[in-house]
């Protein structure tokens, strides 16, 4: 292996399945290109259903102008990726983090969110931003988050109905670091106002001080039926949670309830609810940053999340970035693939982060209950950054697109994947 000493759990090598590598198809620039998402988007006038590329761009520079990007119906570039240039969709934000189209019935229309501010000198005043994207040019962005001095940064924003009134709500997490003192964390929801149109200043709803950059929301199965839950990966405080509500709603906090599910693996930086296993059971997908040992983990959902045990499995270790410095770490975000053959697990794809790779982890063996897991760099920016990856079969023909953001290339990287 190279100097980065990426530890893989193995069975026997002579045992171990090589996957195929995703195939690069070409790359386009995109100066401090950071996260990519996609947006499905339906039009029922022409019956037609088109995926845009989102990206994000900030610039660690004090005063310095950060971007959003919209490539509309990035299917059609496949051929000519070097073509792509990207939109502007707004430059009124700052740091933004990771961009996601807003679910067209939470609007009625198309609507971009940006989450945004780091802990970066003048850029730690972040907050939601809403765009709509109907328009061809640029727009100027709706903050529904409040207008305050408080330094708070926001990284995801997931739409769920959390006062059970109809409308969808904003979730999110948000953390801040004062000049003295400690971090601070926490998990809460926007009330939508539900009116005509998007108006800013939503009402604010803090569940649980402590979570503070990603998370997701699910409804996961218990004995006693479905419970709408929040996992959340708390990178300040090192712990993975779940929050859940025994209730109808969110907004009886006495009906609110939580759990630590780990807190012995370290700064926890992402989780992901899916099914890796491919075995009808949902699982998380977990991953920690650090500088000398990030890892990848499985954690399979038992039947009762408030109280059984969460199986814990080490898919990779020994990330650490290729420059030491203030915040540098590896890995970033990982994103099971759905696998479409039976009774295998998903793929991984992962961002290494300040690790310069991109890489995708592949089961070693085709069994259900092993693993085991190989890991193949698939890009190799050097001692550069590699930003937030997507995947999507934007053609409909059961292969996939991947994204790759390279941050201090300027450059976003695409490559075809069948699986």
């Amino acid at each position: 292996m190279t100097s980065t000493a990426i530890v893989v759990l193995l069975c026997v090598a002579t045992t171990l399945a090589i996957a195929k590598n995703p195939e690069r198809v070409g790359s386009f620039p995109v100066k401090h290109a950071a996260f990519t998402s996609i947006y499905r988007t339906f039009d029922k006038q022409s019956n037609r259903t088109s995926y845009d590329l989102l990206i994000t761009a900030f610039n660690g520079v004090p005063f310095s102008t950060d971007y959003a990007y919209i490539v509309r119906d990035v299917g059609r570039y496949m051929h000519s990726v070097e073509s792509i240039t990207p939109q502007k969709l707004t430059d009124k934000v700052t740091w933004p983090n990771e961009i996601s189209g807003v679910p067209q019935y939470v609007f009625n229309t198309s609507m971009v969110a940006i989450p945004d501010g780091f802990l970066v000198p003048f850029k730690t005043k972040g907050g939601i931003k809403l765009v709509n994207i109907t328009g061809s040019g640029a727009s100027i962005p709706v903050r529904i988050t409040e207008e305050s001095g408080e330094d708070w940064f926001y990284h995801r924003v997931q739409w769920v109905d959390m006062d059970n009134d109809g409308d969808y709500d904003a979730l999110t997490c948000r953390a801040r670091k004062p000049l003295f003192g400690s971090e601070e964390g926490e998990l809460l929801w926007y009330e939508n106002p539900s009116t005509p149109s998007v108006r800013p200043g939503w009402t604010p709803h803090v569940i649980a001080k402590g979570p503070d950059v990603y998370f997701q929301h699910y409804r996961l199965n218990t004995p006693n039926g479905p419970k709408s839950c929040i996992l959340t990966a708390q990178f300040f405080t090192k712990s993975l949670s779940v929050y859940w509500t025994e209730g109808s709603d969110w907004l009886h906090l006495g009906n609110v309830k939580s759990r630590i599910i780990d807190n012995t693996i370290g700064a926890v930086f992402d989780v992901i609810v899916n099914d890796i296993g491919n075995d009808g059971n949902l699982d998380l997908l977990v991953t920690t940053n650090d500088v000398t040992n990030g890892t990848v983990w499985a954690y399979e959902i038992p039947p009762d999340f408030r109280t059984g045990k969460f199986a814990r499995h080490m898919l990779a270790s020994g990330f650490k970035p290729r420059n030491q410095g203030v915040g540098k770490g590896a890995p970033g975000s990982a994103f099971p693939i759905k696998y479409i053959v039976p009774q295998k697990k998903a793929p991984v794809l992962l961002s290494g982060d300040d690790d310069g790779r991109a890489y995708l982890l592949s089961a070693a063996k085709d069994d259900i209950r092993d693993w085991t897991y190989t890991l193949q760099p698939f890009l190799d920016v050097g001692m550069g950054t590699v930003g937030q990856i997507t995947v999507e079969d934007i053609n409909k023909d059961g292969s996939l697109y991947i994204f790759v953001p390279a941050y201090t290339q300027g450059q976003v990287h695409v490559f075809h994947y069948q699986p």
